[in-house]
């Protein structure tokens, strides 16, 4: 008796499960994105404000004010001409008037260029062309104060390896939905700069916040989704999940286009969580979770309460079923020489052999999603798109067709590991290629090599959640996801610093992260298959999950309905094959 054979007695593909996908699951995947923040601290391009010229148009500032930088070549954001504006104005009084090209005549002749540059010491005014107000425009996190932004962005990936942790960490022993509850009201929390406060100590503080629930807001809908649903039902609310992310990215666009100012932006966020935080008394406590932590009358009240929403009889044997596992449990932990220890640790992830190698493997693939996400997301500045939201937009789509292919290969012999592979091997040769193919720099080709990456990670990241959800145990699920963000966090950090090298050659960068996935790629083809397979409840079937599978086998199209377990019963006994029945008992149920 597995929780899975529970779980098809009461429905683990009914209307529960549509429930939890529809109005848990997909708004959260959707809105998980928008806490990013990526664009509370955008840039938009600026220069010296002059309050003599402020009454002239912006293309006319620009050419009396802006000097030309000789290092990009491009008008000064930091400098203007060391002039007296007011006697310039009086001069060409008579030209502002006129047709541009008079205007423009007397720039061209005049010594503007030669003249000395000074520092920006009225302010600036900001292009609100596309955004009205964001954090740096605000703040003025320009020039002489832009490390504010670089400080800030990095608060933020702290944040996200010190809290996923530690809220990973608390919803295993004190549950997912009060760790839930928790994520919601930090998310509430990191909305109060700019709604309330808008001093610069309360935004660090509240990015500090929203780094720290960036994985959680996602991972714990994810978890709690996973573990009330069948071996098909997992798979779709994974595919669903990772397509409503990229949907919310492209969304965000649209609505950072129509709020196009970070306070009103904010209110988006504040509301939609409260929307959440309102509806908290409908999200389920995983009976999983608590029949691993021995609450067994609060499991039976949990799956009573599915069964009556899939409109369905209670089992009489509901119960005893539920007890059931914890026998079968005992006769486990005896046979593994672990019947002293009543309690999965945190530790068990790295001490515990079997065990320990999946994490590290699962954690090296997080790892490189991370960098090559975010390094492609940071290295396609040059695409055709005329600024950042067109840039970010046309990134997004791009998810859509990969994540509904591999939804399709997931599920075919290929399962979670083999197409895992394939997609990582993908993004790693169309980064590497550059460097391989000996060109001159070719915008069109960067830009095919990078879009063809991008199709491949963004696979490998909706699949990788997938399988690790599966391969970690219940007891330790959301801190192995947990500890896997964390270390992931490091990539996050990493990866401007390995883009920033593009300076010196535009396939460097690209060529670096092709290796990081190429070795990912390869480390995940050790992962265990898990399609069809039932989920490891405790640290020590995690630990022998998959241990009797051959390098070169493939997935199982059909769920495996017996159990095989090596029973020892002592050490003079030879070890006995324990299989547990299959579900046909349940099949009038079902």
């Amino acid at each position: 008796m597995k929780f899975e054979d529970i779980l098809q007695q009461i429905g683990d593909e009914n209307r529960y499960q549509n429930f939890l996908i529809i109005l848990l699951l997909l708004p959260t995947s959707f809105f998980n994105v928008f806490f990013e923040g990526m664009f509370l601290l955008s840039t938009p391009d600026h220069w010296c404000r002059v309050p003599e010229l402020e009454h002239l148009s912006f293309e006319q500032q620009h050419s009396l004010i802006r000097p030309i930088d000789l290092n990009t070549g491009k008008p000064s954001n930091c400098e203007h001409h060391g002039l007296k504006y007011s006697d310039l104005l009086m001069n060409i009084s008579t030209l502002v008037d006129q047709q541009n090209d008079a205007f423009k005549s007397f720039i061209m002749n005049s010594t503007l260029q030669t003249s000395t540059k000074i520092e920006c010491n009225n302010g600036w005014i900001y292009d609100q062309s596309l955004y009205t107000e964001t954090a740096v425009t605000w703040f003025n996190f320009v020039c002489g104060r832009s490390y504010y932004v670089n400080l800030i962005m990095s608060l933020t990936a702290i944040g996200l390896a010190v809290m996923t942790p530690l809220i990973a960490n608390l919803s295993d022993s004190i549950g997912r939905r009060k760790a839930l509850l928790i994520t919601l009201i930090i998310a509430e929390m990191s909305c109060l700069s700019p709604i309330i406060f808008k001093d610069i100590y309360s935004f660090i503080i509240t990015r500090f916040l929203a780094g720290g629930i960036l994985c959680v807001y996602y991972q714990l809908p994810f978890v709690i989704t996973q573990e009330l649903v069948s071996h098909k039902y997992r798979t779709l609310a994974s595919c669903l999940s990772a397509i409503f992310y990229s949907l919310g990215s492209c969304s965000l666009t649209l609505a950072l286009k129509l709020t196009g100012n970070w306070v009103t932006f904010t209110w988006v966020q504040f509301i939609f969580t409260l929307f959440f935080i309102v509806a908290y008394k409908w999200i389920p406590e995983s009976p999983s979770w608590l029949i691993s932590k021995k609450r067994y009358d609060e499991a039976y009240e949990q799956l009573v309460r599915i069964c009556r929403f899939n409109k369905r009889s209670v089992p009489d044997d509901l119960m005893m079923n539920i007890m059931s596992l914890e026998s079968d449990e005992d006769k486990l932990k005896s046979t593994t020489d672990m019947k002293e220890k009543n309690e999965d640790s945190f530790f068990d992830l790295f001490l515990m052999p079997g065990l320990r190698a999946k994490t590290l493997m699962i954690t090296i693939v997080f790892l490189a999603c991370i960098i090559g996400y975010g390094g492609i997301n940071s290295n396609t500045v040059n695409l055709e798109a005329n600024n950042q939201l067109y840039n970010y937009l046309l990134l997004s789509f791009i998810d859509l067709p990969s994540l509904f292919i591999c939804w399709k290969l997931i599920n075919t012999r290929l399962g979670r590991r083999w197409t895992n592979v394939i997609t990582m091997a993908i993004c790693s040769i169309a980064l590497i290629l550059p460097a391989l193919i000996k060109r001159q720099y070719d915008e069109y080709f960067y830009t095919a090599c990078t879009m063809i990456a991008k199709f491949g990670v963004a696979g490998t990241f909706m699949i990788i959640y997938q399988h690790s959800s599966e391969l970690y145990p219940t007891t330790l699920r959301n801190q192995g996801l947990g500890i896997t963000a964390t270390i992931g966090s490091i990539g996050g950090i990493l990866t401007p610093q390995i883009v920033y090298i593009g300076k010196y050659g535009a396939w460097i960068p690209l060529f670096i992260i092709g290796i990081i996935c190429l070795i990912a790629s390869i480390i995940a083809s050790f992962l265990p298959e898990t399609l069809n397979e039932y989920l490891p409840q405790r640290a020590h079937e995690a630990a022998q999950f998959g241990s009797d599978k051959k390098y070169f086998s493939m997935a199982n199209l059909k769920p495996e309905h017996s159990m095989t377990t090596m029973m020892t019963i002592n050490s003079d006994v030879q070890p006995t094959k324990i299989i547990s029945n299959d579900n046909s008992n349940f099949n009038n149920h079902h």
